[in-house]
């Protein structure tokens, strides 16, 4: 037997194919899971852009707004009666923010009598406070045109009262910029 296969002539293969790929069975589950993972990412992504985009903003602190206020007040240097018309009305919705008292909708004579009666202006803020809200008072409404050094000065009383009463920063906290 052995003879036989040794003698045999050599079968030599012509023509051979290139081997044939076999589609993977499970591919259209790979495609189907991958589709889905995108199609999850752009709707995750769509959401919190949406959410992002009507967010509303956050408030404002009251100490934040007033000091960003009298910043920009300064350009009404030129306008006593809008100067004093916008300063005056800083200081009132500040408060109102800050120490939670009715100010904005009070009269001059109301806010000071309430600024007297509050246990937390001392006596030098109800002084400079009354001072400060009679010569704006006098400019919004009885016409007068005090020089650039008087706006000045009624902007630094009003930039004085905002750091008086600005919340002190607890320990290890810190301060409102």
């Amino acid at each position: 037997m052995n003879a036989t296969l040794t003698n045999a002539p050599p079968v030599l293969l012509v023509g051979l194919k290139p081997p044939v790929e076999l589609p993977d069975p499970w591919a259209w589950l790979w495609w189907t899971l991958g589709g889905i993972a995108a199609t999850a990412t752009l709707v995750a992504a769509g959401v919190w852009i949406y959410r992002k985009a009507t967010r509303p903003p956050l408030p404002e602190l009251p100490l934040v707004r007033a000091r960003r206020q009298l910043r920009e007040v300064r350009a009404l240097l030129g306008d006593p009666a809008a100067f004093c018309a916008v300063l005056s009305s800083v200081i009132r919705v500040y408060l109102e923010g800050r120490l939670a008292m009715r100010a904005a909708g009070q009269t001059t004579e109301e806010f000071l009598a309430a600024m007297e009666a509050s246990p937390q202006f001392s006596a030098a803020q109800s002084i400079a406070m009354t001072q400060f809200l009679r010569q704006c008072d006098l400019v919004k409404f009885a016409q007068d045109r005090p020089a650039r050094e008087v706006l000045e000065g009624l902007h630094g009383t009003a930039a004085r009262l905002v750091e008086e009463t600005a919340p002190k920063p607890t320990d290890g906290a810190r301060p409102a910029p």
